[in-house]
């Protein structure tokens, strides 16, 4: 069940955090398209960072797909819909190595379904302030989340000054292709204090993000790699159908459990 509940907390972090940026930064004065950068351009976060937010504040709603590698070997790789119409809302199909699994999020709660579970097939459920072993585990996420605003998605990706590589094409989409080093000191600052203090700035090492952005400012590929604490880990994420309807709902009460 220990094993369980680092995947659950892990992939959790990775499809909220990741995908949702934190922080207190906010959008403002954010023009809806910009002229197609040239290679070589450095283009400065406090320009870059809000755009992309008021853009994701205006699309609400995004499908993603994601593939996380750690140490090398395929970790993880989920896909599904997140909307942050009322509040930050994501279900997700995933694989975790060879395990599959489900996760819900519907705030104030974290709901999870997997076969390796010994819970005869019900949701598994954390609630943020809850007394139970796996809600106490993951109150430094549910602390992230409350700081989570529409306005912020992939924020946290774009902490640091961009450098235009090129125009790309995404599954078919026109798009500008930028690269950034950001520091574990601006890592740090966009997550929740909670999260933060967990890291060290030397348990962060070789931060690199490369973000495909069209001409919307909407991020449709972001791959980040690092070294965090010793092990590598590189993240694909795909985002795609922004706007469009998205339905989350949390299980009825009757098919969740809390972690046995």
């Amino acid at each position: 069940m220990k094993k369980i509940l680092t995947v659950l907390a892990g992939s959790a972090l990775l499809a909220v955090a990741g995908c949702s940026g934190g922080g207190s930064s906010t959008a403002t004065g954010a023009s809806s398209t910009t002229a197609a950068p040239k290679p070589g351009d450095v283009v400065q976060a406090s320009s870059f960072t809000p755009r992309l937010q008021s853009a994701m504040k205006g699309a609400k709603t995004m499908h993603l797909k994601m593939t996380v590698t750690t140490g090398g070997t395929q970790g993880l790789t989920g896909e599904g819909d997140v909307s942050a119409e009322n509040g930050v809302a994501e279900h997700l199909t995933m694989k975790v190595g060879s395990m599959p699994m489900e996760l819900i999020l519907k705030s104030p709660a974290i709901y999870l379904k997997s076969a390796a579970l010994p819970v005869g097939g019900k949701w598994v459920v954390a609630k943020e302030g809850g007394t139970d072993m796996l809600s106490k585990q993951l109150a430094p996420l549910f602390e992230q989340i409350k700081q989570m605003q529409p306005e912020q998605q992939v924020s946290n990706y774009a902490v640091a000054d961009q450098k235009v590589v090129g125009q790309e094409t995404v599954d078919g989409v026109a798009t500008t292709h930028y690269t950034s080093s950001p520091t574990a000191a601006q890592i740090k600052k966009a997550l929740a204090p909670a999260l933060a203090a967990q890291l060290s700035d030397a348990d962060l090492k070789d931060l690199k993000v490369d973000m495909w952005v069209d001409a919307q400012n909407r991020p449709h590929k972001v791959v980040s790699s690092m070294t965090a604490k010793g092990q590598a880990v590189s993240t694909t994420v795909l985002l795609s159908k922004f706007g469009e309807p998205v339905t989350i709902t949390a299980p009825p009460a009757a098919q969740t459990t809390t972690a046995p």
